[in-house]
């Protein structure tokens, strides 16, 4: 499934868990990817132009409100990934952004892309 001009940003504090998702997904779908701490997430957001923002919320959202608005102010879509099994069916707050349970696979991880792309 290559998307040639499809641009990724992956945020996670944990990169080798970023650097595994962004060989996961220039091996599967062919696209462009770039990683980030979420420290940097807004401003990264603020300079260039993401299609997908795959944002790891850990346990919550608590602190990463700047982070999603930011997101989906710059018309990207939104895929949280989680370690908090209680989002599995959704984060409050937010129901329409799908969930990403860590670890998660290359099926998984590229489903939820795939889903996207077809949203846009």
């Amino acid at each position: 499934m290559p998307h040639n001009n499809l641009r990724i940003l992956v945020v996670d504090n944990e990169y080798l868990i970023a650097l595994d998702a962004e060989c996961i997904l220039r091996d599967a779908i062919n696209c462009d990817v770039t990683i980030t701490a979420r420290s940097a997430c807004s401003e990264k957001l603020r300079a260039e132009r993401f299609d997908i923002v795959l944002l790891d919320i850990g346990d919550t959202t608590d602190g990463l409100v700047k982070e999603i608005e930011a997101a989906l102010a710059a018309g990207s879509h939104l895929i949280f990934s989680a370690t908090n099994d209680d989002f599995a069916n959704g984060v409050p707050g937010f129901p329409d952004i799908r969930v990403l349970l860590k670890p998660y696979g290359e099926e998984a991880l590229t489903s939820a892309i795939a889903g996207c792309v077809t949203l846009a």
